[in-house]
């Protein structure tokens, strides 16, 4: 059974948000409405925001909506397709890409966080482009970023 972070003694964030910067349409809205059903058990309290391409929101507003109280936000999609590389990859158009996806994803992030004063962010992403984004950052003081 989960149990909430609150019931486990952790301190709870007020604002949650979840970020899905490459899915679009049903691309992995199985695993991001499971992801969203974890984080809403986790954390009951806090305003949950999903960050997310407009259809891909759509299909997860059906498939959520006996959560009720969510939140959701519209965003373009930075990587789509051939953008996406295997992560061993050396390819300097690949690195460069990269560096783009990071800085949008970093606009993104950071304003959304400001903006709904997040305290936890969550992003569905590959490896490299969250290790590139979670180094340009700026995040509010007490903010943690998870993938």
């Amino acid at each position: 059974m989960l149990q909430s972070a609150a019931s486990m003694g952790a301190d709870e964030p007020r604002s949650v948000l979840f970020f899905d910067f490459q899915s679009r349409g049903p691309l992995h809205a199985a695993f991001n409405a499971s992801m969203l059903r974890i984080l809403r058990c986790a954390f009951p309290n806090a305003r949950l925001t999903c960050v997310a391409e407009d259809r891909h929101n759509e299909l997860l507003k059906e498939e959520l909506a006996d959560l009720g109280d969510m939140h959701w936000q519209s965003r373009p999609i930075i990587f789509q397709g051939d953008d996406i590389l295997p992560p061993y990859t050396s390819n300097l158009g690949h690195f460069l890409g990269l560096l783009k996806g990071a800085r949008v994803a970093r606009r993104y992030i950071e304003q959304a966080a400001k903006q709904l004063q997040a305290d936890l962010i969550v992003i569905e992403c590959p490896p490299p482009l969250f290790i590139a984004t979670m180094r340009m950052v700026d995040l509010p003081k007490d903010a943690r970023l998870h993938y």
